[in-house]
């Protein structure tokens, strides 16, 4: 087909130049006749060519092209305003409404519809799995806000038996005065007031017994009235949480915001600081364990981690270094924080490869993105520097580009590891609590002394409900065996683990509950127990985290395309027209002719 303007021709293009060819041809032979005789020579010529031309339009078959602009479509998720579904169909009358839950995915809605120029989002958004196919399209978001309830939810999973468990989150009070409680097996342990408006909370107890127990967070009206009963599963172990001891010249608020989260999950923490020449001060937190004023390697023994950093290490003596790497070899780990002791050719008059093995050169990069998964990272600074991976360093973090950002390199039985990150505690500042978790959790397990029994199992405590996949995590030196969890009714379902690409010797792995009760995971002949709690009452959290992550992706959002339209068929002009035209000027010829 050709196209002119907005006419198609429909005839074949091989057609369409031996018409065209034709057609010049009698042009230019009809003239030459015509010129020849005398008399109304213009008339004559001007209504040859229009039957002339009026022939050839039948030969090409003529028609109208218009592409179609396809359709709107005003897509409905969960909770969606009305109003706002009104004001839109007020303005867009032809669009064609449709609900999430009955497409159930945007593939599904492109098959439906031969052609879509925009979809209208309006509710709580789409899951996430549905964000890569909604790029294909133009998008007008219209999200809802915030809902009164809970907001977010957090908690301390696993905790320690006779250590401090905590349940934090924020509630948007849009009523009266509430009360949350958190409700253990041992009772109503602790309780936060909530006025009107916008309120974090935070709730603690520490467990008297280890095991699988349901604990639950209530909301109590102002008459002590249960409006609702949020439960959710906490495993309490009965291991030695690991103990970190902190070591540091001077205070700084890098290590304190890192103590302090350490101490929120219950760990065993020691913080020595150096105050002025000579003088030392010694923190114990969830421990009452003595600490010696000189190191030994029996007291070294006994910690699983150590976090310093290079100006600290610079004022150790030779024998506190060489006492500090043989206990190392016995399978204590150390973090090096990065300061410019760190980059320097020289630790203490010694030679650093010597202690740590590690080399660095510069690199002009500092702001950096840290991504995490497909749809979770972090943007921090890092120092201008990156290791030479020489042989023996693995990785624990790096970024897009596949700059090393933290690492560890084994010792014996004991790892050194450094991280690049200038300041971490600004993303608690900033309000990114899980972000910095998640931070410290990747950098610090590698580096843990590797003596892991009932602690080699995790649980992401976001992921706990019905219909949702629940992550579990297990800590393996060798590849583990598939295994197969066990629903409350006994059927035994497989599936298979997964290693963590930044994370050596941990493997993820994932299940489905179907319903609740307790599920049994069992792998490598150990056995890991997790409580599905009906969630139905979370319900809320769940809306409200979705419409965040929505929110999020609304702000981020750029269509592959401009538009996904498809082409109508063209349609053929009546062609009665040009030959009405050609019998007009065929007649006026021979009556010329008769002249």
């Amino acid at each position: 087909m050709k196209y002119f303007l907005n006419i198609v021709f429909l005839c074949s293009n091989e057609a369409y130049w031996l018409y065209l060819g034709m057609a010049v041809l009698a042009g230019l032979a009809g003239l030459f006749f015509i010129y020849k005789k005398e008399g109304y020579k213009f008339f004559r010529s001007l209504f040859y060519l229009i039957g002339l031309g009026s022939l050839l339009l039948i030969a090409w078959q003529p028609g109208n092209f218009r592409p179609d602009t396809g359709k709107n479509i005003l897509l409905l998720t969960s909770n969606f305003q009305e109003e706002k579904r009104d004001s839109l169909l007020e303005v867009l009358p032809d669009a064609e409404m449709l609900s999430f839950e009955s497409v159930r995915t945007i593939q599904n809605l492109s098959n439906k519809f031969n052609s879509i120029n925009k979809i209208h989002l309006l509710g709580d958004g789409l899951p996430e799995s549905e964000w890569q196919f909604l790029e294909n399209y133009p998008v007008d978001f219209y999200l809802n806000e915030k809902k009164s309830g809970t907001l977010s939810f957090d908690y301390s999973d696993p905790v320690l038996e006779k250590e401090i468990f905590y349940a934090s989150g924020l509630y948007n009070n849009q009523g009266e005065k509430k009360k949350i409680i958190l409700k253990t097996p041992e009772g109503k342990v602790d309780s936060v007031l909530l006025k009107k408006g916008l309120h974090s909370f935070k709730l603690k107890s520490r467990p008297k017994a280890a095991g699988q127990f349901e604990y639950n967070i209530i909301i109590l009206d102002k008459n002590e009235k249960i409006l609702n009963s949020n439960p959710f599963p906490v495993r309490v172990l009965t291991a030695n949480s690991p103990h970190i001891f902190f070591l540091q010249n001077t205070p700084n608020f890098e290590l304190k915001y890192i103590k302090n989260h350490l101490n929120n999950l219950g760990y065993r923490v020691t913080v020595k600081t150096g105050l002025t020449k000579g003088k030392t001060k010694t923190e114990t937190f969830n421990h009452q364990q003595s600490v010696p004023s000189e190191f030994s390697v029996a007291y070294l023994n006994k910690i699983d981690l150590i976090i310093t950093n290079g100006k600290t290490l610079s004022k150790m003596s030779n024998a506190q270094q060489q006492m500090l790497k043989k206990a190392i070899q016995a399978g204590l780990g150390l973090l090096l924080l990065p300061d410019a002791y760190l980059f320097s050719s020289d630790i203490s008059g010694n030679n650093k490869k010597s202690f740590f093995n590690y080399d660095f050169k510069t690199n002009s990069k500092e702001n950096i993105l840290l991504q995490f998964s497909k749809t979770d990272s972090i943007k921090i600074k890092s120092w201008l520097f990156e290791p030479i991976n020489s042989s023996g360093l693995i990785p624990v973090m790096k970024d897009a580009e596949g700059r090393i950002l933290s690492a560890y390199r084994k010792s014996g039985k004991g790892r050194t590891g450094f991280h690049l990150f200038k300041k971490s505690y600004p993303l608690i500042l900033s309000g990114k609590k899980t972000a910095y978790k998640k931070l410290w959790a990747e950098m610090l397990n590698p580096l843990l002394r590797r003596t892991e029994t009932t602690r080699s199992w995790k649980i992401d405590p976001t992921s706990f409900a019905v219909n949702e996949p629940v992550l579990f995590y297990y800590f393996s030196k060798k590849t583990p065996e598939a295994g197969y969890y066990k629903n409350p009714q006994g059927d035994r379902i497989p599936f298979y683990w997964k290693e963590q690409p930044n994370q050596s010797g941990w493997w993820q792995g994932q299940f489905h509950p179907t319903e609740t009760g307790t599920h049994i995971i069992y792998s490598t002949k150990e056995a890991l127990r997790i409580q599905i709690p009906d969630t139905s009452a979370w319900k809320n959290l769940r809306t409200n985290r979705l419409l965040e992550k929505n929110k999020t992706f609304a702000q981020n959002f750029t269509p592959i395309k401009n538009n996904k339209i498809l082409s109508s068929a063209p349609q053929p002009y009546p062609i009665w027209w040009f030959y009405l035209s050609f019998l007009f000027s065929a007649g006026l010829l021979w009556f010329f002719e008769k002249l």
